[in-house]
């Protein structure tokens, strides 16, 4: 598969979740407070300023990704942060085609049949739309590393059975 083709497909899943997820946005039923995505962006900023303390009700993985952009932003009001969390979301959720277009060439999935995997992808409902009340789900990130993991241990079977003949 032509990294062109990759890379339009990208581009497709990013414009996809950016025109729904920021469309949705004004959605929103205030006060945030409601949403499992105030958490995050709350732990993140703390995790800005250095308070690594985990919280009890949410995973810290999700807020320890997004500190790093949060504070790259700098932005002041909480609705800055906000919109930050969701582009980053957006961007890591486009990103899984890299790693499954990886691993589709791997499992030498026809032509047409890594298309297919990558347009279901680039246009899923439900990956793009987040559940209710949660508007920055950290699940970009687990099937992004979950992806990553599967192609290295792919090709450390690869390697390994090439070390045995």
């Amino acid at each position: 598969m032509p990294i062109f083709l990759v890379v339009c497909f990208f581009l497709v899943a990013l414009a996809m979740r950016i025109m729904v997820v920021f469309g949705l946005f004004h959605a929103i039923i205030f006060p945030m407070q409601e949403y499992d995505s105030y958490i995050y962006i709350l732990k993140a900023l703390e995790i800005t300023r250095g308070d690594w303390m985990p919280i009890h009700t949410h995973a810290i993985g999700w807020p320890a990704f997004l500190a790093p952009f949060l504070s790259l932003w700098g932005a002041h009001s909480l609705y800055e942060n906000f919109l930050v969390g969701i582009a980053v979301h957006c961007i890591v959720s486009a990103a899984i085609v890299f790693p499954l277009a990886a691993l589709a060439k791997k499992l030498e999935l026809s032509r047409m049949a890594t298309i297919a995997t990558l347009v279901a992808f680039s246009v899923s409902f439900p990956l793009i739309v987040p559940e209710n009340k949660f508007f920055i789900p950290p699940d970009p990130l687990f099937a992004l590393l979950f992806l990553c993991g599967m192609n290295a241990l792919y090709n450390f079977r690869a390697r390994a059975s090439m070390a045995i003949a």
